[in-house]
């Protein structure tokens, strides 16, 4: 029996139809890759700026960092270096005067003083009143203690402290008197001590007590005579650490309080 042919009509694909390979037109792809010049120039530029800002920046944290460290350690160095007379009021002088015939007194002396009590608005509170050391001005005293030495850096701080003293007198009572201040000189607890009871003028007084007190401050107690009164005085001193949390004070610098009393 004879099998029938086969064959391809008109809508099937002949034998070489399926051989063909058609390739696609790669000419587009195969012409230069070449950027446009103005988006290389804004890349660039891009780049550029970049750079300058990762520049700043850098350069901004290492001064915070690194720098501005080294500077202030510098300022606070420079500071307590600086040899800035003390010049310290002698309270047997003032004892007996009114507050009117203090001022009068301490501005002839020549000191340049700072009214503390002006920071707080309140009249009537006796005298409490700061030396400035040379070379601060009443207005960058003004600000320093308006915000407190413990909120200003240490260097400020130091300038403050290096060569000034505080003077107070309690309201309505002039036959009691104090001044505070540092010590960077003296080089111990007790040559401040004495350094302190020379300058007062209480060295040929009659000396009654000494020793520590319950706060660990090393005290020296006595009386003199002024005008035929008898006044109690009374020097103490601790570590100046002790007062103020300033770094690179010296480990010798002294905080020292002098009393006149009745």
């Amino acid at each position: 029996m004879e099998l029938p042919r086969l064959g391809l009509n008109r809508n099937n694909k002949s034998a070489r139809d399926f051989n063909r390979v058609t390739y696609m037109d790669t000419s587009a792809l195969q012409r230069p890759f070449d950027m446009p010049w103005l988006i290389r120039l804004f890349m660039l530029a891009f780049v550029v700026a970049g750079a300058i800002i990762g520049a700043v920046v850098i350069r901004g944290v290492y001064d915070l960092v690194v720098l501005e460290p080294q500077r202030e350690l510098e300022s606070i160095r420079k500071n307590l270096a600086r040899d800035v007379p003390l010049q310290l009021p002698v309270l047997t002088r003032l004892i007996q005067l009114d507050e009117e015939s203090v001022y009068e007194v301490l501005e002839n002396e020549g000191y340049i003083t700072f009214d503390m009590n002006s920071l707080g608005g309140i009249e009537g509170t006796g005298i409490d009143m700061v030396k400035l050391p040379d070379g601060v001005s009443l207005m960058d005293a003004g600000i320093a203690y308006a915000k407190g030495l413990s909120k200003i850096p240490d260097s400020e701080a130091i300038l403050m402290i290096n060569g000034s003293w505080r003077f107070s007198v309690l309201p309505g009572s002039y036959a009691d008197m104090k001044v505070k201040y540092a010590d960077f000189k003296s080089g111990s607890i007790d040559a401040a001590i004495n350094y302190a009871i020379r300058e007062q003028g209480l060295a040929d007084s009659e000396f009654r007590e000494s020793g520590i007190d319950s706060a660990g401050n090393t005290y020296q107690t006595g009386v003199v005579y002024v005008n035929g009164t008898m006044y109690r005085w009374q020097v103490s001193a601790c570590p100046l650490n002790e007062v103020y949390s300033i770094s690179e004070l010296p480990e010798d610098s002294v905080y020292v309080g002098i009393r006149l009393f009745l």
